[in-house]
């Protein structure tokens, strides 16, 4: 009887411990497959900060290239670089802004959706804030919403 609990108790855990295996697994299946459709360069189509709408002309001359985990904005006379991090396995998907301000790590987050020609993020402002819980901006709430289309070849 010791033997079969011993046993018992040995194959529980091997279960567990390839059930988590697996869940890793696709979790970074998940982060592979978005940060792959992620890749390249989007042109931004609208854009609104705190429920303010940027005029459409100019919205359409900002740039954004992902290369990696490497975020590339490119407003024309201003550039700033920042780095992602995503976790597509959230009911939202959630990704995490990362860059540099005044020699310290200024982190914002937010919520994004991507296909093959279309990526959508709606994130914090203000570095630290509680993350959008929808694709919405309005005055006051801190957030901004932009959307992109990816630049025809």
């Amino acid at each position: 009887m010791t033997k079969f609990i011993a046993m018992s108790i040995v194959v529980g855990m091997l279960i567990t411990i390839v059930g988590q295996r697996t869940s890793a697994d696709e979790n970074d299946d998940a982060v592979k497959a978005d940060m792959k459709l992620l890749q390249g360069v989007w042109l931004m189509q609208s854009f609104e900060n705190n429920g303010n709408k940027l005029p459409a002309d100019q919205a359409k001359t900002i740039k954004l290239t992902i290369k990696g985990d490497k975020y590339l904005v490119d407003l024309g006379e201003r550039k700033f670089e920042a780095t992602i991090k995503i976790d597509p396995t959230k009911k939202l998907k959630t990704i995490d802004v990362t860059m540099m301000q005044n020699d310290q790590k200024a982190v914002t987050h937010g919520i994004y959706e991507v296909s093959k020609d279309a990526f959508k993020i709606c994130r914090t402002m203000e570095a630290g804030a509680d993350r959008p819980k929808e694709f919405s901006t309005k005055e006051g709430s801190g957030t901004a919403l932009a959307v992109y289309q990816r630049e025809k070849k």
